[in-house]
């Protein structure tokens, strides 16, 4: 018979079958989900961790704003001007425009061009 109580039932409990399994699998796909998301998260809080520990270097005194690797005293060119700023010398000069030229800073003469009657400002402070 085409509508029998037993193929309705039978109906209904493969219906019920394959949602509760349907359901299933998508709690277990969440689950898993989560879990991968955890281990991202905990990597990633090891990661910034690392990357910005501080150094424990008690050698160096901590300067509040100051790179300590561009500080002033620790480069040639720092060095070059604190002597120059010392004592105006020639050899200091020309230590000073050296390190100029070698760090590609320094304007060369033919790169420079004065136009005497081209107004650049006034000047009206100090």
């Amino acid at each position: 018979m085409i509508g029998s109580i037993e193929r309705k039932v039978q109906n209904i409990a493969l219906l019920f079958g394959l949602v509760f399994f349907t359901a299933k699998g998508k709690w277990q796909l969440e689950r898993a989900e989560r879990a991968m998301f955890c281990t991202l998260v905990a990597e990633r809080t090891l990661r910034v961790k690392a990357e910005f520990k501080l150094p424990a270097d008690d050698a160096m005194p901590q300067r509040a704003g100051v790179d300590t690797q561009s500080v002033l005293s620790t480069t040639p060119t720092g060095v070059a001007f604190q002597q120059l700023g010392q004592d105006i010398r020639e050899e200091n000069l020309a230590t000073v425009a050296e390190i100029g030229r070698a760090e590609q800073w320094l304007v060369r003469d033919e790169e420079l061009q004065l136009i005497p009657s081209l107004l650049l400002g006034r000047g009206g402070y100090g």
